[in-house]
């Protein structure tokens, strides 16, 4: 026979300690990784045409373009150590309200400015790209797997219906006024941003509860 021990706390209470994040926290991540995405995907879909458009070369747009692409991968291990030290949630607030003002400053800055302010802005997009998968995994802490996969599988999708929704609404009222008005999207983005959890446990962090503490008696 066993008995439990006693003051172990049954399983049920670390599950709900533990436990997986709200519905509404599960909702906001989404929208915020649909948004940021949007942007990320817009910006380097479109951005090198909007140069060409201006009458510069194509060398000068794929410049631009690799000076924004090349510091996304610091800016997400930038917010990976920031996160671990203040918080995601801030990070991400961080990170998209920074995209704000330089999309603006990079749309209605000349030339050789742009070059200093497109690697400013891929590092404060790539800042939360980690933080967000982190968090899509403590959704579902027994299958961190298929979250991961669910999460980075969204990001392509959201990117591409981001690019298709950008592409038509250009096509209406031009490119310019299109990309900035990415900044509304980011806009958006942090409202949503705030409804994500304070206070998170990482996924390492919990214990895997068990089906009941027991000890044989003597």
């Amino acid at each position: 026979d066993t008995a439990p021990t006693p003051g172990a706390k049954p399983a049920t209470a670390g599950l709900n300690e533990y436990r997986p994040m709200a519905r509404t926290s599960a909702a906001a991540l989404i929208i915020v990784i649909f948004l940021r995405q949007w942007v990320h995907s817009a910006m380097t879909t479109y951005l090198p045409q909007w140069i060409v458009a201006q009458g510069y070369s194509i060398e000068v747009a794929s410049n631009l373009l690799f000076a924004l692409l090349l510091p996304l991968a610091l800016g997400g291990l930038l917010g990976g150590s920031l996160a671990d030290r203040v918080g995601r949630k801030p990070v991400i607030l961080t990170s998209l309200i920074g995209i704000i003002p330089l999309i603006l400053l990079l749309l209605n800055s000349p030339l050789p400015l742009q070059f200093f302010i497109a690697p400013v802005l891929g590092i404060v997009i790539g800042a939360s790209f980690p933080i967000t998968l982190v968090m899509a995994q403590e959704l579902l802490p027994r299958g961190i797997g298929i979250m991961s996969g669910l999460a980075l599988g969204f990001t392509f999708i959201a990117g591409s219906i981001g690019v298709a929704i950008t592409g038509r609404v250009a096509d209406a009222i031009g490119l310019h006024t299109t990309l900035t008005g990415l900044a509304v999207v980011a806009l958006v983005g942090v409202c949503a941003a705030s409804l994500l959890p304070r206070r998170e446990r990482r996924t390492a962090d919990m214990p895997i509860p068990q089906t009941a503490d027991v000890t044989p008696n003597a």
